[in-house]
């Protein structure tokens, strides 16, 4: 992560905006990031229960 100075009035409301537009991107990419895990997850949870389910509904010759 890079940390960009520019020649800019040290006014205050700039270095507020970019601090937030940072953030932003920061969460967006986490976001992001977190949300595929999460699907994956999901993923591997749904084929694993129909994969049990289908197990379960075989009949029982025994």
């Amino acid at each position: 992560m890079q940390i960009i100075r520019q020649n800019a009035p040290q006014s205050g409301s700039t270095d507020a905006k970019m601090l937030s537009a940072v953030t932003i991107r920061h969460f967006w990419v986490l976001g992001n990031a977190v949300s595929d895990r999460f699907n994956q997850f999901i993923g591997m949870s749904w084929s694993l229960m129909m994969s049990c389910t289908q197990e379960n509904s075989k009949p029982n010759d025994g």
